[in-house]
């Protein structure tokens, strides 16, 4: 059980983390030394593209994982759960694990998927020409910012890092 409480307990710092801390904290001035860290930035990076919601999807595989495991190696007993599951929902208790591995990864697909902002996602199919002007500019942007992203990416991948000017 105490094992349980741990695991919900750092997934209520991590959604925390996620959803309040860092993002405030990005916006700081007086933080900008933490973030401009390379091993923040490394692990930033390498770990969730700087996207607090492929952490969040990502803690939730980690946590499917570590479920999954625990319940494996018994430090995780799923009949605790039993006084408050409805008798023919026990025998699936075992697969919690899979189906936070699950929602994590269809959380991650979407996050992949979603390549604009929300405001220009919900709206209508019929706008104003000032609107569908600056939809179709942020677009282009969009592709030309993506593009250079990508050579850039290319060229890193080809030549050695240098130094910038000190």
């Amino acid at each position: 059980m105490s094992l349980v409480l741990t695991l919900l307990s750092l997934t209520a710092i991590v959604a925390v983390w996620t959803v309040i801390v860092r993002p405030w904290l990005r916006d700081k001035p007086w933080m900008q030394w933490f973030f401009a860290n390379p091993v923040v930035e490394w692990i930033e990076i390498h770990v969730y593209r700087k996207s607090e919601t492929l952490l969040w999807a990502r803690w939730f595989q980690l946590m499917g994982a570590v479920a999954v495991s625990a319940g494996y190696l018994g430090g995780i007993d799923w009949t605790i759960f039993a006084p408050v599951i409805p008798e023919k929902w026990l025998p699936f208790l075992p697969m919690i694990p899979l189906a936070l591995n699950f929602i994590a990864t269809i959380a991650e697909a979407q996050r992949r998927d979603t390549s604009e902002p929300l405001s220009v996602v919900s709206l209508p199919q019929v706008v104003s020409q000032e609107v569908a002007s600056a939809v179709d500019a942020l677009k282009t942007a969009k592709i030309e910012a993506v593009s250079v992203v990508k050579k850039e990416e290319a060229t890193a991948a080809v030549l050695p890092p240098t130094v910038g000017p000190a």
